[in-house]
């Protein structure tokens, strides 16, 4: 099973990055890997959103396939999300 999450930053644009990961993961795990300087928050993965603000890293949005409009909504935008493996989580 798999895990789907936006991560979203701010820097006069909003910009978001989709991520598949293993389904072990939590939100909190995301967050820790985010002091570690891990690929996935690095500005190059990211695509712009329209918004405004200085740059910083936002938050982190979890999205499951446990209704309709999840899964829709999964189909739609996580189509190019970029996948994470166990081991890659843990030994970037």
């Amino acid at each position: 099973m798999t895990k789907y999450f936006k991560l979203t930053a701010t820097s006069m644009t909003r910009y978001k990055h989709y991520i598949k990961v293993p389904d072990s993961f939590t939100k909190d795990d995301i967050w820790e890997l985010e002091g570690t300087e891990h690929n996935m928050f690095d500005g190059g993965m990211f695509t712009e959103e329209k918004y405004s603000g200085d740059w910083e890293f936002d938050d982190i949005y979890e999205y499951k396939e446990d209704n309709d409009w999840s899964s829709k909504y999964i189909k739609e935008n996580f189509k190019d999300a970029t996948e994470y493996t166990t081991e890659e989580l843990k030994n970037d």
